[in-house]
């Protein structure tokens, strides 16, 4: 049998009397079933000015209030909220033990504060029920995935249906249960929103649970008093008895059965989105306001910077900021707070390399101009430029030049290679690194050091996509050999990086200072092949015994240059453990300073 929830909504207008009158009249239906209510406050769900911001001004119960709903709804009823802002959150918090499970709408389902917000709270014995109108086979399974990680409840639900005020039978999603069945193992909600009126109110929930729903979700009102709002799809309780007999008499016949599907077959096989669900999702969808200023060329953070809210204003939904922000390089104007964002505010991200280069190394001078192959004349920073080139994530390569006479050579270089190039003091790194990023109006900075001449660039479509997807201040891999780890670098969190941090995080250890501060940055370290977590190999040249191995690795592979595979030379560096044993004294340096 299909558990029931009954919906109340927002049919008690704010109205306390009204709503413990309800409560009596469908008092007599205890096990199996629950009741749902709607807690949220005006200015935490919309802003002034928005058609329906009165109403929820209107329909606003106090904390006290909904204790007291809640305490007499347990007596007979599982007890179920739905999350629309911090005051629904506030509310559970308060109530939590009385509650069984929680609904997220599909409007909410991307508003990334209020799930951060939340994921605060422990739901690790309740129900969350998503709604998924509106969304794609793999937009609901990337929620999901989120959901699970971020809320870590006991069950999730899948829910299909939508209120369209009242909802056409053929746009009813039943069609739906099907498809969710064959893509996800999740119980699957059905929420009926048909006109309560008609017929079909009462034999479809019964056809949704014959396809396999799990839950039905019915909106009732009272049978008597006024109903003010959400009557559309609503029913009175001697309907809701009637609703349950006739399920009861069709359920246990499995000759009605087959009849009743017979009878909405025309329904049964509608395409998984139609226009007028997706035009519900348009309207639905919360637009993210911005809830600080912005500068021009700054990147928005979904997480950060916006609040969720209804609003009279046009803007930019969450998928489509999201689609923007995969390619945009920051806003071309500056944005104040409460604005939205607009198609016409955003440019494209750039992903710069920026290498910074000095010859006065105590440990191997000139570094990056040492040959890797004698006869051709190939340096380490030859391999380098030529590796990056072959990289369509980066859009081009800036030399960062120390200043000093020592490194005039590398102007040189950069003139006679057409590269772009800054000069700036020797001991800031971070700084030139920054201003090498602004000559090219970049967004974003590939980082290596002018040592590597071999790092793990298999790795680096994935780190790009999942930096940008997720708008990360540093993406990047750790604990493979010294020398073939790279960052991807936002350049906002590198400035900020520069402005509050100390000397030494101005140094070559260019993300000291967000690695020790992660509470104020997103930092994401992908994952790399088992194999590849060698912290016993060194692909770097800071020593000549470096110099020397990186030479051997170079005439083992140069037919495959510049692209040499990093799990390549791994393999031949167990073939020689004479190599190894040149460089073993200094494998530890590199993850004492960042890698602790």
């Amino acid at each position: 049998m299909a558990y029931k929830i009954i919906e109340v909504a927002n049919t008690h207008a704010g109205s306390l009397d009204y709503l413990k009158s309800l409560l009596n009249e469908f008092s007599k239906f205890k096990d199996g079933f629950g009741i749902k209510y709607q807690p949220l406050k005006a200015s935490e769900t919309a802003v002034k000015g928005y058609e329906w911001y009165e109403v929820y001004e209107e329909i606003f119960f106090s904390p006290e209030q909904w204790k007291e709903i809640i305490s007499i709804s347990k007596q007979t009823k599982d007890v179920w909220l739905e999350v629309y802002d911090s005051y629904s959150i506030q509310i559970i918090q308060e109530n939590l033990s009385d509650i069984r499970g929680l609904k997220f709408q599909a409007s909410v389902l991307n508003n990334y504060p209020l799930i951060e917000k939340m994921s605060q709270v422990d739901l690790s014995d309740k129900i969350i029920m998503l709604n998924i109108a509106g969304f794609t086979i793999e937009q609901i399974k990337e929620i999901l995935e989120r959901v699970k990680k971020e809320l870590n409840p006991q069950e999730i639900v899948l829910q299909i249906g939508f209120q369209a005020y009242p909802t056409e039978l053929e746009d009813s999603g039943i069609s739906k249960i099907k498809d969710i069945k064959e893509n996800f193992e999740n119980k699957i909600a059905f929420a009926d929103h048909v006109d309560g009126n008609s017929e079909d109110s009462l034999y479809l929930p019964i056809l949704a649970e014959i396809q396999g729903a799990d839950i039905i979700e019915k909106h009732v009102f009272h049978s008597i008093l006024e109903t003010k709002y959400d009557n559309f799809s609503s029913i009175p309780v001697e309907k809701y008895e009637k609703y349950l007999s006739l399920r009861e008499e069709i359920i246990s016949s499995k000759e009605k059965s087959q009849k009743l599907k017979e009878k909405y077959s025309s329904i049964l096989n509608k395409e998984f989105l139609n226009e007028k669900e997706l035009e519900f999702m348009k309207k639905a969808l919360q637009i993210p306001i911005l809830k600080r200023d912005l500068k021009k060329r700054e990147i928005p953070s979904l997480e950060k910077d916006f609040d969720f809210k209804r609003s009279p204003q046009s803007g930019l939904n969450v998928y489509e900021i999201k689609n923007f922000l995969k390619d945009s390089k920051g806003l071309n104007v500056e944005k104040k707070k409460g604005e939205t964002l607009k198609l016409e505010d955003f440019t494209m991200r750039k992903l710069v390399a920026t290498l910074a280069c000095r010859n006065n190394s105590a440990r191997l001078y000139g570094k990056p101009l040492q040959t890797l192959d004698s006869k051709k004349s190939i340096t380490v920073l030859d391999q380098i430029i030529s590796l990056l080139k072959t990289i369509p994530e980066i859009s081009e390569t800036v030399l960062a030049i120390s200043e000093g006479e020592d490194n005039l050579t590398y102007i040189e270089y950069a003139k006679k290679n057409n590269l772009p190039y800054v000069i700036g003091h020797g001991k800031d790194v971070l700084g030139r690194l920054i201003a090498a990023a602004d000559l090219v109006s970049a967004t974003d900075v590939f980082r290596i050091t002018v040592d590597q001449p071999f790092f793990f660039y298999e790795r680096i479509e994935q780190a790009w996509k999942d930096h940008v997807e997720n708008n990360h201040d540093l993406t990047g891999i750790d604990h493979v050999p010294a020398g073939a780890a790279f960052e991807i670098m936002n350049l906002n969190a590198l400035k900020k990086s520069h402005e509050q941090g100390e000397d030494r995080h101005r140094s070559e250890l260019c993300t000291l200072y967000i690695r020790e501060n992660k509470d104020k940055f997103s930092f994401k370290s992908l994952d790399v092949p088992k194999e590849a977590i060698r912290k016993d190999l060194r692909l770097t040249v800071d020593h000549p015994e470096d110099l020397i191995l990186c030479r051997e690795v170079y005439a083992k592979f140069k037919h495959l240059a510049p692209r040499i595979p990093v799990q390549e030379i791994i393999k031949f560096l167990d073939s020689r453990p004479d190599l190894v044993k040149l460089t073993a004294p200094y494998c530890e340096e590199v993850y004492k300073l960042l890698y602790k």
